[in-house]
This record gives C-alpha cells, sequence and structure tokens, in this order.
C-alpha cells in the first residue's frame, strides 16, 4: 500500500517539474530575445548617429587637435560589440566633411573623459542606473548624447530613435537646451520631439 502512495506522489510531481523547466526555457528564451532587439536598436541607431552629429550646428567647433570629431561609443560590459560598432562607424569617415576618431569606453571610465570630452556619445548597451550619471556628464559639457534605447529620451538622453512605421530621430528638447546644442532647422523638423 505504501508503495502505491509513493508512486501516486512522484507522478504528480512529475508535472511540476515539467512546468517548472518549460518557466524557465520560456524566461531564458525571453531574455535573449530582449537582448536581441536591444542590439538590433544598437545597429539602426548607429545608422542615424552621424546625422545627428551633422545636425549639430557646433560641430565644427568640436574638432579636436588634429581637425576631427571625436566621437566615444559607451559599453556596459560588452567591449566586442562596441568595437564592432566602431569599426562600421570608422567606415563612414566624415561628418560634414570632417573625419571622425572614433573611440571606445566602458561606462566605468566615463568620469576620466571630461579632460578631452567627444562631440557626441553613443551607448551601445542600455544603461540602467548609470543613465542619471551618463546624462549629467554629456549636459554639463554639451555632449551629444545618443541612446537608440526605449525610455532613455524620456529619462534625459540628448536624442535616440524613434521606431513606428519608420525610424526618426528622437530629441529630448529640454536637454538639447540644458546642453547649450543647437541643431538644424530641418533636422528639427524632421524629429519627433519630447517635451
Amino acid at each position: 500500500m505504501m508503495d502505491r502512495i509513493n508512486t501516486h506522489n512522484k507522478k504528480k510531481g512529475l508535472p511540476v517539474v515539467f512546468c517548472l523547466v518549460l518557466s524557465f526555457l520560456f524566461l531564458a528564451a525571453a531574455a535573449g530575445f530582449a537582448g536581441e532587439r536591444e542590439v538590433r536598436r544598437a545597429w539602426v541607431g548607429l545608422e542615424l548617429f552621424p546625422t545627428m552629429l551633422a545636425a549639430d550646428m557646433d560641430i565644427a567647433s568640436k574638432q579636436d587637435p588634429s581637425g576631427a570629431i571625436p566621437v566615444l561609443l559607451l559599453y556596459r560590459d560588452d567591449a566586442s560589440l562596441a568595437l564592432d560598432m566602431a569599426d562600421r562607424l570608422g567606415k563612414i569617415s566624415r561628418v560634414r566633411g570632417l573625419p571622425l576618431r572614433v573611440e571606445t569606453a566602458g561606462f566605468e571610465d566615463l568620469d576620466g573623459l571630461a579632460t578631452d570630452p567627444p562631440a557626441g556619445v553613443f551607448l551601445t548597451q542600455t544603461p540602467g542606473s548609470d543613465l542619471g550619471r551618463i546624462v549629467a556628464f554629456c549636459r554639463d559639457l554639451g555632449i551629444v548624447l545618443f541612446s537608440p534605447f526605449e525610455g532613455d529620451i524620456e529619462n534625459g538622453a540628448t536624442a535616440g530613435i524613434r521606431v513606428t512605421d519608420r525610424i526618426l530621430p528622437y530629441l529630448n528638447r529640454k536637454t538639447v537646451r540644458a546642453s547649450g546644442l543647437r541643431f538644424k532647422p530641418f533636422f528639427l523638423q524632421v524629429a519627433v520631439i519630447y517635451e
């Protein structure tokens, strides 16, 4: 009699274990999909980043001593993604006739860049809790902060992308003003503005 009860209880436990395993696999797949979606948004945003730099009316005044426009690709923990993106951006080579100097750095390295600030910063990964610090750094130095990730424009990033039936530049008007940035009127007409 006891053996039948134990066997019955073991059979009841199988569906629970099966459900737990399925739940874990679903969550892992969802996390992977979210990660892939973020990477796709970053690559799409990277295509728009040079256009946004070119729309900066003061871009020529932001050249480094060699005459190049310095831009920085910031990453959280995936340096190889940032390097791949830097390679792609380097192939564009010029913005408004000016050469680009593309560098990469981790979020933790940002404060050390204040002495030689870039003209633009592009986030290659979601910044999470670092966003406020990155926004403040860029705003205080008048640097364009481009984040292609959802919610970052509403939380202070200067520019990004708005994805609907097409991809449009997305600007945070308050951050643009606080940074002292000036964009070409045509760019402002085609961009979606967050007030």
